[in-house]
């Protein structure tokens, strides 16, 4: 019942943030290991803020913000200049 408490805490937020900011998630490393990787399709901020980012597998774990080699491989661009 714990597990369910957390994942709906978690949603509520991130509605709330998007609701308040207008923008995307960022990759988040302690969020994504909870959930064991974003799911394909997920579309992420980038860290400076001008790009985003989509999922192209399920249970991803690669930080685009760290390696640009998942760039490609792992996510696409999905908006902005990359």
């Amino acid at each position: 019942m714990q597990w369910f408490n957390d994942i709906t805490k978690r949603a509520d937020l991130n509605l709330q943030y998007q609701s308040k900011t207008g923008q995307l998630s960022k990759f988040d490393q302690e969020y994504c290991d909870f959930i064991g990787g974003y799911p394909k399709g997920a579309v992420l901020l980038a860290d400076d803020g001008l790009s985003s980012y989509q999922s192209l597998a399920d249970n991803n774990k690669d930080n685009f913000n760290d390696d640009s080699s998942f760039i490609g491989t792992s996510w696409m661009l999905w908006s902005g200049n990359g």
